[in-house]
């Protein structure tokens, strides 16, 4: 059973997330492999002045009052996200469930699994997304931090278990909950849509470089594009180009082209955001895929780009300039215990790309790329251990520890 809020998606952009659901009563779909509860989702004060005068007028007094509600919510039951509570609640009170599973962010939902957890004798885990006292918007602030803290251990005083991504998360996140259990459950490929995927070929035509995602304000993307442009200005036949996808600042990223990378123009193209099935597909049809370095951090695409078998750049590994822009820009702090090399180390491990140190070095490698293209039409990738990052692998843990859970509760 999941319990999720109603989505109206009737603006087809950010403001869906604030926007009303559907209807005011609790919605129950039941599916052949479970129910989904669809709670009603009021917006706020704040929410309601932005989806009618826009996000440009009221600013200040819309932050006043989403702090509010944002303070409020961790004493009372209320603010737009009370309604999960009150959906799940409803269930419990006439069905039974052996675990609760809270997903964070938002980390309201884990005081609702506690709460939920305490009123029904039902063992809960806590689901790490993202660091939640650590988080960047607030970790500054030590008001913030110190409120945040509190309430992350009062909260997760009862959990069974936290789970998360990787074992740099569980690193910070254990710096405020001390002596909890950990289970790190990467966030894998899905199995399904690869192999659907894999049936698309490489292009033989022109060598691409694919990127898919978010482009963070500590990637180097503006030396690599001045790479590529100076390899192009060098080499003016080839043929070559560069796409990236579902990136969100594609207006600076085009001026930036546009300025500094003339070159580029005619084979460099930003794609709009592109549903998943269909950008497994395009990227399918790449030859080789970028990654920008997340140094202790590892994002789902780099377990797509590994199991879709194209060869991937990790840009960069050794670069000053790279350095610098994560010494100013990095959200995320560094840790003794974390290497902060894990998508290189990946990388090497399962044999699936190149580690890009620096400019230089992606110069020679866009030669030695193209010259294997050239030659043999495709760009050869054969990564070792892919299985090991499958979906079906992670669920298969989790159902594990599922069943320790409801085990060790019944034995209390």
């Amino acid at each position: 059973m999941v319990v999720t809020r109603q989505w109206g998606n009737s603006f087809g952009s950010e403001l869906d997330y604030v926007a009303p659901g559907h209807s005011p009563q609790v919605l129950v779909e039941e599916f052949e492999y479970g129910t989904i509860i669809r709670t009603p989702y009021t917006p706020n004060l704040a929410n309601r002045l932005l989806l009618r005068f826009g996000p440009k007028r009221l600013s200040f007094l819309r932050r006043m009052i989403s702090a509010w509600y944002e303070f409020l919510q961790f004493l009372f039951i209320v603010g737009p996200k009370a309604g999960l509570y009150r959906g799940a609640r409803q269930y419990l009170s006439n069905d039974r469930v052996d675990v609760i599973i809270a997903t964070g962010d938002p980390f309201i939902l884990f005081r609702y699994g506690s709460k939920l957890s305490r009123e029904f004798n039902i063992p809960w885990i806590a689901d790490y997304r993202d660091p939640w006292v650590e988080d960047n918007n607030y970790s500054s602030n030590l008001l913030l931090k110190k409120w945040y803290s509190f309430f992350e251990r009062r909260y997760l005083e009862n959990v069974h278990t936290i789970t998360t991504v990787s074992t740099y998360l569980q690193a910070i996140i254990s710096q405020n909950l001390v002596g909890k259990k950990f289970v790190v459950l990467p966030n894998g490929y899905d199995p399904a849509a690869v192999a659907h995927a894999g049936q698309t070929l490489q292009g033989r035509k022109i060598l691409t470089i694919a990127l898919a995602g978010l482009l963070y304000e500590y990637h180097p993307w503006k030396l690599f594009l001045e790479v590529c442009n100076q390899w192009k200005t060098d080499h003016q036949g080839a043929r070559f180009k560069i796409d990236f996808y579902g990136i969100k600042n594609h207006s600076e990223v085009s001026q930036f082209v546009d300025a500094h990378c003339k070159a580029l123009k005619g084979c460099f193209t930003i794609h709009p955001k592109t549903p998943h099935h269909e950008l497994m597909h395009h990227l399918a049809h790449a030859n080789l895929f970028l990654l920008f370095n997340n140094y202790s951090m590892v994002h789902t695409k780099l377990y797509e780009y590994i199991a879709l078998r194209r060869k991937i750049l990790l840009c960069f590994t050794n670069d000053e300039n790279a350095f610098q822009l994560k010494t100013k820009k990095y959200p995320l702090q560094d840790l003794k215990t974390e290497s902060g090399r894990v998508q290189e180390e990946l990388i090497i491990q399962t044999r699936s790309g190149i580690n890009v140190t620096d400019s230089n070095y992606l110069y020679r490698v866009l030669d030695e790329c193209y010259h294997e293209f050239k030659t043999n039409g495709f760009i050869e990738c054969n990564p070792t251990g892919v299985e090991q990052f499958s979906r079906l692998r992670q669920v298969e843990h989790l159902a594990r520890l599922l069943k320790e859970a409801c085990n060790e509760h019944r034995s209390l």
